[in-house]
C-alpha cells in the first residue's frame, strides 16, 4: 500500500508495519449507493431473478407456478408473490447477506 498523497509525517520513512486509519466509512462516500445496488442486484441474480430491461429496479423470478416480483426503490424493497413460503425463504436468504428490516404488509406505495 502506498502512502496517500498529501500525507506528512515527522519521520521521512515509516516502519514496514505501519497502518492507515480509515477516516470515512463507505456510507459517507458518493459511490456508496451504487456499490450497495451492485452487490444487492448480483445477490438477486444469484438467487435466480431476472432484471427487467425497461425498469432496472424490478426483478422477477418465475419458476413453474411460482412468481416473485421484487422492486427496489432507494433503500426500500417491495416483495410480491403468489407463494408465502417462497417469500419467507427469500427474506431469510437475503437477511443472511444484508441487514434487513421487515416492515410487514405494505400500507402505502407512491408510484412514480
Amino acid at each position: 500500500m502506498a502512502i496517500p498523497q498529501g500525507f506528512s509525517h515527522k519521520e521521512e520513512h515509516l516502519p514496514a508495519n505501519s497502518i492507515c486509519k480509515l477516516q470515512k466509512s463507505l456510507y459517507g462516500l458518493k459511490q456508496a449507493s451504487r456499490q450497495w445496488y451492485a452487490k444487492f442486484s448480483s445477490a438477486l441474480l444469484e438467487e435466480g431473478f431476472h432484471q427487467l430491461t425497461l425498469d432496472h429496479f424490478l426483478f422477477i423470478k418465475i419458476k413453474g407456478a411460482l412468481f416473485i416480483a421484487l422492486l427496489v426503490y432507494v433503500d426500500d424493497i417491495i416483495l410480491a408473490s403468489n407463494n408465502e413460503e417462497a417469500m419467507i425463504f427469500l427474506k431469510d436468504s437475503l437477511n443472511k447477506r444484508f441487514k434487513l428490516k421487515d416492515l410487514r404488509d405494505l400500507r402505502y406505495f407512491l408510484g412514480l
